[in-house]
């Protein structure tokens, strides 16, 4: 007997988390930072302003989507600088264990 997929079952994180100094941006098209994030509450200050504003995570989630993490490497789109990242990297790793 055949098993049927119906679907139901999700996988991954349904709410994602939420880190200090992500950029998010609301449905104006406007950004906000978030400054920290505890019980349940979100932080942010946004673009232009210098006051945070508090609100609940789930209803930032809502009303804000993620433009941006806060460390996320620039990564290029020409795959001849991408090749000689790689070659780099792994003569490095290569030199480290002699």
């Amino acid at each position: 007997m055949k098993k049927k997929n119906s679907g139901l079952t999700a996988s991954g994180h349904t709410r994602p988390k939420i880190y200090p100094g992500d950029i998010y941006r609301d449905n104006k098209g406007r950004l906000v930072t978030v400054d920290r994030c505890e019980n349940g509450r979100v932080y942010f200050i946004r673009d232009g302003f210098s006051f945070s504003t508090e609100l609940l995570a789930r209803v930032f989630l809502d009303k804000f989507r993620l433009h941006r993490r806060k460390n996320a490497p620039a990564s290029s789109t020409n795959p001849v600088t991408r090749v000689q990242e790689l070659r780099t990297m792994i003569n490095a790793s290569r030199e480290a264990r002699k």
